[in-house]
């Protein structure tokens, strides 16, 4: 990697993050992992992240015996209560999948994505992940923040984002994953 290459990718978020969507989804499925996104077009933020990405992974989760009942309850509870958790924010271009393992350098030493789960969606929510498995540098949350001029409380929503990619663990990974999806449905 270049010297400065997670500022580069900091600011190559913010511009990505700055091409804004027609709605909430994509013209076509994608992919997080081996599970299929449903990406249908939708007006309400707050009702795609709920119906097109919590409330699918919450059911597939308790069809394959991973979740209880009271887990889809407290999932339910959180989706209704998601308008009064994350704010209002327009949907924007963004990668979906943007854990470490999916940054790389190119022989230049610039960033590069790659294996995008592609949508438009909250840039917070895109943002969030980085923070979910680690190999980010420290600052680079904060890099991110000031290149795409998020006010300084969106990390308190991290764990609302992360459900998703926690629930998709869970589903393509087994049990071992219940503990920290649980850990955040009670505390929403």
């Amino acid at each position: 990697p270049s010297v400065d290459f997670w500022e580069k990718l900091a600011e190559g978020l913010a511009t990505i993050h700055g091409v804004r969507g027609p709605a909430f989804g994509f013209h076509r499925t994608t992919w997080l992992g081996a599970t299929p996104l449903d990406n249908s077009w939708t007006d309400d933020g707050w009702a795609f992240h709920g119906a097109r990405r919590i409330r699918p992974l919450l059911a597939r989760a308790f069809d394959l015996g991973l979740l209880e009942r009271q887990d889809l309850k407290r999932g339910e509870r959180l989706c209704g209560r998601l308008r009064e958790r994350i704010p209002d924010a327009p949907p924007v271009l963004v990668h979906g999948d943007l854990w470490r393992g999916n940054v790389l350098a190119d022989a230049a030493g610039e960033p590069a994505l790659v294996d995008p789960a592609v949508h438009y969606g909250w840039a917070e929510a895109d943002l969030a992940m980085t923070a979910l498995f680690g190999g980010f540098p420290p600052g680079f949350l904060r890099l991110c923040a000031e290149a795409s001029g998020l006010e300084h409380r969106w990390t308190e929503r991290v764990p609302c984002y992360n459900l998703v990619h926690l629930l998709n663990h869970l589903v393509l990974f087994g049990a071992s994953w219940s503990a920290p999806v649980r850990e955040i449905l009670d505390r929403e």
